[in-house]
């Protein structure tokens, strides 16, 4: 038999309670998938993200490790609306993907 899901959404700027809500769903044996956690991982070095943004952003954003530097990273592209355009774009399908996975996988 087939079991009903459910999948709600918390969106919202930063402070907005976000991290509280979903503790409160997580409590009650909710799933949670978190998407900020999904970008950090997706922009881990060796990933096809890390390898499109060192391509699109150059090796500046680099820490000597190699990792990227996301508060640089961060400073650049809410600077610049084109950059940040351009990080969505590489970044978002990436995200999209894995929570359909982490969802329905």
């Amino acid at each position: 038999m087939m079991q009903n899901k459910k999948v709600i959404w918390l969106t919202g700027g930063s402070g907005t309670g976000k991290s509280k809500v979903a503790g409160m769903f997580a409590q009650r044996g909710c799933k949670i998938i978190d998407a900020d956690k999904i970008s950090h991982k997706i922009l881990e070095r060796g990933t096809p993200a890390y390898k499109e943004t060192l391509k699109k952003f150059g090796e500046e954003i680099l820490f000597t490790d190699k990792e990227i530097n996301r508060r640089l990273l961060g400073s650049i592209i809410f600077q610049n609306p084109d950059k940040r355009a351009i990080l969505n774009e590489i970044t978002h399908k990436y995200i999209r993907d894995e929570i359909i996975r982490q969802s329905f996988g």
